[in-house]
């Protein structure tokens, strides 16, 4: 045979015997430390001092964060650190091994839970893992779960809010003459955390304390951890806080519509079923809490007030047919668009962060841009609309038009477009109207079918008029 298969034999076999030996060390060891042992009994090596305990938590990530039902979830790796002196032995009497694994229900286990925990079903959810024994009696257990805690959730400034929630730790039976825990660290680790879609994590701390029950005298310390997270406003900004500003500005622009205009119902009402809408979809994500959010405040102050003045033009419409004026509801038209206006500026006072702004900006993706900028067109039109109706409606009643505005649109605007004014004004001069067989200015002649009936014109306006044509009428 030759050298090169006597040393491949000779290595397999010495492969084969070597993990024997080794196996069968660590097996002699395992029955050397658990023969005898009782895992009920708190291994400390004087009974009238504490077992020390560290307890550290690391945040994998946030699963879930249910403003509803005020309950987060979270996913943790939970790590606790004892010392058990009836687990120490000599690496040089079992071929040097120093650490090795143990099922966890055959070592004392300290009964530490989560106090403020929110699972009916709390067993199932935490795996429960091996054991790390150390050859100097530390014991280290490595477990890992999902959570599920309670958290008093504040909406008040949603969605531009933050929470805080903890998670509170301690032993159920030991107290702190038995057990004495400790934290790991300062702070928790984050250094596995994987990011929320719709939270951001600011802060992740711990602190230790003491607290004294009604059920016993002794003190029980306990490991609690702040998680503080700050909601992420992109996707409610445009699909809640814009169209609800938009529509909020459309209901302003109905104090503009003349009350002749059927369209100024129709645009009131609009609103306010619009602003309806948006408020019972805050709601059914929103717990009933005693705190209520500054955007359903500011919601329902609009929708009375909207609501108020539907109302007040119903009852100047049916008055106007009587009275034929257009201008007794132009006082309160200013008194409801000045509060309405204050309301929006305090809201959005309230709510105004120039940080939070750039991290919108940042943050933004192409398909919000999108739907924010045909939302904004889409108002701008109404807008241009409202503009219109009141230029129609409004007649001879109208004010002159600046020169600057005069120069802007009919000019510059109008070459931008296309469109020439000058040769339409030379071509088409305006005759100012004559009157018919001396009747008065503010009665009604009678007219052909051809021609139309004139506004009805108030004395005050007689005197107010700033119309050319109306002003030349009068001097004769």
């Amino acid at each position: 045979m030759s050298p090169l298969v006597l040393f491949f034999h000779y290595g397999v076999l010495a492969i084969i015997f070597g993990n024997g030996f080794g196996d069968e060390h660590e097996y002699r060891l395992t029955k050397y430390l658990l023969d005898g042992y009782d895992a009920g009994v708190r291994p400390a090596e004087n009974s009238s001092q504490p077992l020390a305990v560290v307890f550290g938590l690391s945040l994998h990530h946030i699963i879930d964060v249910d403003e509803k039902n005020q309950i987060l979830t979270t996913n943790c790796w939970v790590t606790q650190i004892w010392t058990d002196h009836h687990l120490k032995w000599n690496a040089s009497e079992f071929a040097g091994i120093r650490v090795i694994r143990v099922p966890y229900n055959r070592v004392w286990r300290p009964d530490t839970i989560l106090y403020n925990n929110a699972d009916p079903q709390y067993s199932s959810a935490v795996i429960n893992t091996n054991v790390i024994v150390s050859h100097t009696g530390e014991v280290v257990w490595l477990s890992h779960g999902i959570f599920r805690s309670s958290c008093d959730i504040d909406v008040e400034f949603f969605p531009f809010d933050e929470q805080r929630c903890v998670l509170k730790w301690a032993s159920w039976t030991y107290d702190g003459y038995q057990l004495e825990l400790e934290k790991q660290s300062e702070q928790g680790d984050v250094s596995n955390y994987q990011a929320n879609g719709e939270f951001d994590l600011v802060n992740f701390s711990a602190r230790r304390n003491v607290e004294y029950y009604s059920c016993c005298p002794e003190p029980y310390p306990d490991i609690t951890y702040e998680i503080r997270l700050r909601r992420r406003p992109m996707f409610y900004v445009f699909n809640l806080i814009l169209p609800c500003i938009l529509i909020n500005s459309v209901a302003l622009l109905v104090f503009y519509v003349p009350s002749e205009s059927g369209e100024k119902v129709t645009l009131g009402i609009s609103a306010l079923l619009s602003m309806t809408v948006f408020l019972m979809t805050i709601r059914e994500s929103l717990p009933p809490t005693e705190k209520t959010p500054l955007i359903n405040i500011c919601g329902t102050m609009i929708g009375s007030i909207n609501a108020n003045n539907s109302g007040g033009m119903l009852i100047e419409n049916s008055q106007m047919s009587l009275w034929k004026s257009s201008d007794t509801d132009a006082r309160w038209n200013r008194v409801y668009s000045i509060v309405e206006t204050s309301y929006s500026i305090a809201f959005i006072a309230k709510l105004s962060n120039w940080e939070l702004a750039g991290q919108l900006i940042y943050t933004g993706t192409v398909e919000s841009l999108y739907y924010g900028v045909s939302i904004c067109l889409v108002t701008f039109a109404s807008a241009l609309a409202v503009v219109t109706l009141n230029l129609h409606h409004r007649g001879i009643r109208g004010s002159r038009v600046p020169g600057i505005v005069r120069s802007l649109v009919l000019d510059k605007l109008a070459r931008i477009v296309l469109l020439n004014f000058q040769e339409e004004r030379r071509s088409e001069p305006v005759e100012p109207p004559r009157r018919k067989n001396n009747c008065p200015l503010h009665c009604k002649p009678e007219l052909g079918q051809s021609q139309s009936s004139p506004k009805f014109v108030t004395r005050r306006e007689e005197s107010n008029s700033s119309s050319p044509s109306l002003d030349k009428l009068l001097e004769e």
